[in-house]
């Protein structure tokens, strides 16, 4: 499976879960195996694997603010499921706080997603000696 980076890619995932039922169910066993070393981790861990930070920035599990709605979705109920299964004993509503977390610091992870890391000037090496060529430390 492809991780989704755009809405698009995100809503053929949610029309192929809805179409393919067997798929639904590979897809829910594979993200259990991900795991985590807790539930919050493993929550993290999962949503990751589905969709980048700039899909989850337009989502909240309600549709508040002006967001989609993500607890109607298949997908919703894949990530829930495999994360009750990755840490069992893990309640409906402890794995729905989870998911909520996560959706509520999309935004911010989007933005770190975005900023480039400043272009470091390297010395070029002109001769076999590896030494550096004094014209170019000017």
């Amino acid at each position: 499976m492809d991780l989704a980076n755009t809405m698009e890619e995100f809503l053929n995932l949610e029309t192929r879960l809805q179409e393919q039922p067997e798929f639904k169910k590979r897809l829910t066993h594979h993200l259990s195996l991900i795991g985590g070393a807790n539930p919050g981790d493993c929550a993290r861990r999962v949503m990751r694997s589905i969709a980048t930070s700039h899909v989850w920035k337009h989502f909240s599990l309600h549709g508040k603010r002006g967001k989609k709605t993500f607890h109607n979705t298949t997908v919703y109920f894949v990530i829930k499921r495999a994360i009750m299964v990755c840490h069992a004993g893990s309640g409906e509503k402890f794995v729905e706080d989870l998911i909520t977390n996560v959706l509520k610091h999309a935004p911010a992870h989007s933005k770190l997603q975005v900023q480039l890391v400043p272009e470091l000037e390297v010395p070029v090496v002109h001769n076999e000696t590896g030494i550096l060529d004094s014209s170019d430390t000017e």
